[in-house]
């Protein structure tokens, strides 16, 4: 018997030993106090809101529909989008479906790590040094500090972040079917080799890395992570590793064609990316060598959380390092620690497997490739797992050699629980007291403000978090504040603007207002907003200006029309009026809402009252009711048309069907009591406030 075949009988007979000295019911135990623990932190979780990227799920809502397979697969992260439509589905845009969804996600993947530390522990490479008691105490530790650890709260308390999670929880779904596709199923008899049946396990590692990869890009590094895995813990050469696995790696470097379907490469190597691009070696705000140069100092700040997480930040305004000497001392740190994983490994130390998956998994955000946000602490959910093992290990052993000093049958096992349960307890508090920001936005940007005054990011969503509670006079001081901080930072000045209009000083809203057209000058709502705010402050010349250059950015949208038409009629040129809705109409997008197509039938026939045309105004008011039933005014309208035609009694049914859905309107109550003591005089006005085209 060759001395390969002796350690493949010896790990068999020691997985077999483990289902022995690891009685059933207490890995039960272990993962029900698990699954308790890290529900218990998160249980305070369901009350968080939507914020920051979460609106992703809002603008989106109209194609979240997990029926749509075309919309779904359409999008960069299918798995992603496809989970978020169900959720949907199940419970609209209520929050606390989502929170249960990332939950279930996180509380999997942390028995999925649990699986992949014990029996990695029990791997040829390891030749024994762990019992398989010592495997699943150490898995559970790691799986339950990295569980509760509260740097996790990104990827399970802010929704949009289960791309984070799910990547994290198929990129160690593949690893653990490595682990048990290397798995003797049965021990050598009759002088023969150990039996394996690894092709299930095979198929099972490939297609969670292609979900992982339809989750988020960052999955990229997965087929590299399983080699080196396999390389590190099961096999005794690359040569060994590609003969017996060849077929395994084929499969997993073929998912890699997945990021060229969803467009992913196209976008990284993009020179002129679109608007709104976050990543690239396109992007105009940040070049490859000063994100190169930047990363030390996360990476760095990074450990630092994992050791001490506090304070935490949903957004960073970290600073972009643009000289090679100030990033030279994190620079050689991290170098140092790159240098000490690759040595362990030339060593063939099993441990170093650890340290280099902390770099290769934040290869991807934290190397060269530039990304708008230079730093997010979701990116550390999966490298936290191999720094958690190095810690769990290294303090298992110290404590080991302590205890030996003093005799050499202690042992330190109740010294180890005590100690865990004392950081389970701090960790899985801190993250309690953590998911509570994320019940409130005005709590969470408060937050990053506190580590960032001067953040404009943070300052825009803190005055966004304060107008949605109508505290306008505080939002307006945090947009002026955002937009001094960055006079370029575009969505202040719409948002601003809006509120001046909400408070009544539309005069000092319209200066933000035409900046924010003169920085989008492609965007036909910028124009249409500038537009508007002019309409409202009667300087119509102006408004139409501004107004047929919305129109003429994009034909389609019905509203810049509808405005455009109610500037013409304030200066009197109704048939320009006229002309201007019929040719609306006529180029409007498919898909136009009926309402807004109400509003422009509406208007329409306002113009042609004007003009006289009563029997073509009627018509386009009956066409306005019907796109819209609950248009009072367009019934208030109907009536005025009806009265200048003569039609007495079907004016007054046309009145009284206003006043039905809003009994209040005056227009239609006067016009209505009107009839009966000048019933042969014409009584009203068209619709609109003042005499204005609304």
């Amino acid at each position: 018997m060759t001395k390969t075949e002796k350690r493949k009988v010896q790990h068999s007979e020691q997985l077999n030993g483990h289902e022995s000295e690891v009685p059933a019911l207490l890995r039960g135990l272990l993962v029900a106090a698990l699954l308790s623990a890290v529900a218990a932190a998160y249980a305070n979780s369901f009350d968080g809101v939507m914020l920051f990227d979460d609106y992703y799920i809002i603008q989106n809502e109209a194609r979240l529909d997990p029926i749509d397979c075309k919309a779904v697969l359409a999008s960069p992260r299918p798995v992603v989008d496809f989970s978020l439509a169900l959720n949907h589905a199940a419970g609209g845009l209520e929050p606390w479906g989502y929170h249960l969804v990332n939950l279930v996600i996180h509380l999997l993947a942390t028995l999925t790590l649990y699986g992949l530390v014990r029996r990695s522990l029990c791997a040829p490479a390891l030749k024994g040094r762990f019992t398989p008691g010592e495997a699943a105490g150490i898995g559970f530790a790691v799986a339950l500090l990295w569980g509760l650890h509260p740097l996790q709260t990104q990827s399970v308390t802010y929704i949009i972040q289960r791309a984070e999670s799910m990547m994290g929880l198929f990129y160690m779904l593949m690893l653990y079917a490595i682990a048990r596709a290397n798995e003797p199923t049965a021990t050598m008899q009759d002088g023969g080799p150990a039996k394996h049946r690894p092709i299930g396990w095979f198929f099972v590692a490939v297609v969670s890395c292609a979900l992982g990869m339809l989750t988020k890009q960052v999955m990229v590094t997965a087929p590299l992570a399983a080699l080196l895995y396999d390389r590190a813990l099961w096999q005794t050469s690359w040569r060994d590793a590609c003969a017996k696995h060849g077929l395994l790696y084929v499969g997993l470097l073929s998912t890699w064609a997945i990021l060229l379907l969803t467009g992913v490469v196209q976008g990284v190597l993009e020179v002129s990316p679109e608007a709104g691009s976050t990543v690239g070696f396109g992007l105009p705000t940040i070049t490859w060598q000063q994100y190169a140069l930047t990363q030390p100092a996360v990476l760095l700040h990074y450990l630092r959380l994992v050791l001490w997480p506090h304070p935490l930040c949903m957004d960073h305004d970290w600073p972009i390092v643009v000289r090679w000497q100030d990033a030279a001392l994190h620079g050689v740190i991290i170098v140092t620690l790159l240098t000490a994983c690759l040595w362990a490994w030339r060593r063939r130390s099993a441990p170093a497997f650890a340290g280099l998956m902390f770099f290769l998994l934040l290869a991807p955000t934290s190397s060269f490739i530039p990304i708008r946000d230079v730093i997010f602490e979701h990116r550390m959910y999966l490298p936290l797992a191999a720094v958690l093992v190095l810690l769990v290990i290294g303090g298992y052993r110290l404590l080991q050699r302590c205890f030996r000093q003093i005799g050499p049958r202690n042992r330190p096992t109740g010294a180890a629980a005590a100690l865990l349960i004392a950081v389970a307890i701090m960790l899985g508090t801190m993250t309690h007291l953590r998911n509570r920001d994320y019940h409130s936005r005005l709590d969470m940007w408060t937050s990053v403000l506190a580590i960032y005054p001067d953040h404009p990011r943070a300052h825009n969503n803190l005055a966004v978090a304060l107008s949605e509670v109508h505290r306008y006079e505080e939002s307006v001081r945090h947009f002026s504040r955002a937009i001094e901080l960055e006079p370029t930072f575009l969505p202040a000045y719409t948002s601003i603007a809006q509120d001046l209009v909400r408070l009544g000083r539309s005069e000092e809203a319209e200066p933000y207002y035409r900046k924010a057209a003169e920085l989008q000058p492609n965007d036909w709502s910028a124009a249409y907003n500038h537009g508007s705010v002019l309409f409202d402050l009667r300087r119509y010349q102006e408004s139409e200006l501004a107004l047929r250059n919305a129109r003429s950015i994009d034909p389609g949208e019905l509203p810049a029309c509808i405005m455009l038409s109610n500037a013409l009629s304030q200066q009197s040129r109704h048939a320009e009026a006229l002309e201007e809705l019929r040719s609306g109409l006529d180029a409007a997008r498919p898909g136009t809402p009926d309402d807004v197509f109400a509003k422009a039938r509406f208007n329409l026939a306002n113009t042609l009252a004007r003009l006289s045309r009563f029997a073509d105004a009627t018509e386009e008011y009956r066409e306005a009711i019907r796109l819209n039933p609950a248009h009072y005014e367009a019934r208030y309208g109907l009536g005025y048309a009806l009265r200048q035609m003569g039609m007495i009694e079907a004016a007054r049914e046309a009145y009284e069907a206003a006043l039905a859905i809003r009994p209040d309107y005056a227009p239609a109550r006067a016009a209505l009591d009107a009839l009966g003591t000048s019933a042969h005089q014409p009584v009203g006005n068209p619709p609109g406030k003042d005499g204005q085209v609304d």
